[in-house]
């Protein structure tokens, strides 16, 4: 474990400092202060160490919303919007600072097998995070149990993602104007989910 989180330390620091595309496996094994097969026993592509680093960010994350799951507001629509919110903070996230086009891959497929399948671990664990949100809501009675709690979660991933999406691409211009959409639009769903 180890060698493994000195070598992400060193390729977030690498690819920040000069880019993802131009850092080398020779210039993370060297920053990390190891050989190059001992890079590639833990390793074997660029991407793989790339999406470990997202992966290691997403599991802080996933970890802090959890704690938002096990004491949840008693209100739904604060509950809802207080874990949409904490979602925007991978933003902020140690992997956030690599230089990358697109610098939204975390939320959308890039045809990389490694990369690709943290995509899916974070979406499939999000929608079980949102999920269990909904049918703790409904198990107290604040949300309607005449609606499929994976569905109602469905319809939350896709209004937050949406938001996610056009904050990265700047047709969301500040956090603050996130927020407000995010509470807006979680507002407008619980009008007729409860």
């Amino acid at each position: 474990m180890v060698v493994r989180d000195s070598v992400l330390d060193a390729a977030l620091s690498l690819f920040s400092e000069v880019g993802y595309q131009k850092a080398t496996m020779q210039a993370i094994a060297t920053k990390a202060g190891i050989g190059i097969a001992t890079l590639f026993r833990h390793f074997k592509t660029k991407a793989s160490v790339l999406a470990d680093l997202v992966r290691r960010d997403l599991e802080e994350l996933f970890s802090e919303s959890q704690t938002l799951l096990d004491d949840p507001p008693e209100d739904p629509k604060a509950g809802i919007t207080a874990f949409c919110l904490l979602m925007v903070t991978i933003l902020d996230k140690r992997s956030k600072s690599i230089r990358l086009k697109p610098t939204l891959w975390p939320a959308t497929s890039t045809g990389r097998a490694e990369t690709d399948e943290v995509v899916r671990y974070a979406d499939a664990e999000l929608r079980r995070q949102l999920t269990a949100l909904v049918k703790y809501y409904q198990k107290n009675g604040t949300i309607s149990d005449a609606f499929k709690a994976p569905e109602l979660a469905a319809i939350i991933f896709y209004v937050y993602n949406s938001y996610y999406v056009e904050f990265n691409f700047g047709l969301i211009k500040t956090r603050a104007q996130l927020s407000k959409k995010v509470r807006e639009s979680v507002g407008v769903l619980f009008e007729s989910w409860t």
